[in-house]
C-alpha cells in the first residue's frame, strides 16, 4: 500500500514494506514531518522503521570541484541519498551549469584549474535569484572562511573536518534556510 502526501512541491510516497499491524499512524505522521524538513529518507531517522520514503522531485546539486577522487565520492554518496548531482571541474563549467538553470545548491570548491571559487561566489552572487552556494575546500584560514561569506556563501566547510554524509544531510537545511533569507529580504 501507498500512501502519497502532498506539501508545495514535495510529493512523497510512503510504502509499507512490513505487517500492517507494525505500522502505527503516529509513526506515519512523523515521517512525513521528518521529510517535510527535507530528510530524503526517513529510513535514517526510524532505524529499521516499516516506512520507505521516495522523493519524486530530487533536490539537484552542482558540485564545482576538479579533483576527480572528491567529485565521484561526494556523487556516489549524494546520488544514494536520492540527490541529483552535476559535476563541474573548472569555475567556467559551473557558471555555465548555473546559467542552464535547474540547481538547487552549489557546492563549490576555492582552488580550480580556471581560477579561483571566490570569483565564481562573486559572479553567482551577482545574479538576482541564484541557489544557495557553499563553499567545500580544503583551505580554513579564517581569512578565507571570512571573505567566503562575505561574498554571500551560505557555510564555509573545510573537507577534512567534515564528511561527506555530514554535508549530505545539511543540504535540505541550507537550501530552506536560503529561502527563509530571500523572503525576508525587503521589497524595493
Amino acid at each position: 500500500m501507498t500512501d502519497t502526501l502532498v506539501q508545495g512541491e514535495r510529493v512523497v510516497q510512503l510504502r509499507r514494506i512490513s505487517q500492517p499491524s507494525q505500522v502505527r499512524t503516529k509513526s506515519l505522521i512523523r515521517a512525513w514531518a521528518f521529510n517535510r524538513r527535507g530528510k530524503t529518507a526517513a529510513h535514517r531517522f526510524w532505524a529499521g522503521s516499516a516506512l520507505h520514503v521516495r522523493r519524486e522531485r530530487r533536490i539537484r546539486v552542482l558540485l564545482v570541484e576538479d579533483d576527480d577522487s572528491i567529485a565521484e565520492m561526494y556523487r556516489a554518496l549524494l546520488e544514494i541519498e536520492g540527490y541529483a548531482v552535476t559535476i563541474a571541474k573548472t569555475g567556467r563549467s559551473g557558471l555555465e551549469a548555473l546559467a542552464t538553470g535547474g540547481v538547487d545548491i552549489v557546492l563549490l570548491d576555492i582552488l580550480l584549474p580556471d581560477g579561483n571559487g571566490f570569483d565564481v561566489m562573486a559572479e553567482v552572487a551577482r545574479q538576482a535569484d541564484h541557489p544557495p552556494v557553499v563553499i567545500l575546500t580544503n583551505y580554513g584560514e579564517p581569512e578565507m572562511v571570512e571573505r567566503g561569506i562575505s561574498l554571500g556563501a551560505i557555510d564555509y566547510l573545510v573537507k577534512s573536518r567534515v564528511d561527506p554524509s555530514t554535508v549530505s544531510e545539511s543540504i535540505p537545511g541550507w537550501i530552506e534556510r536560503s529561502e527563509r533569507g530571500r523572503g525576508s529580504e525587503p521589497d524595493d
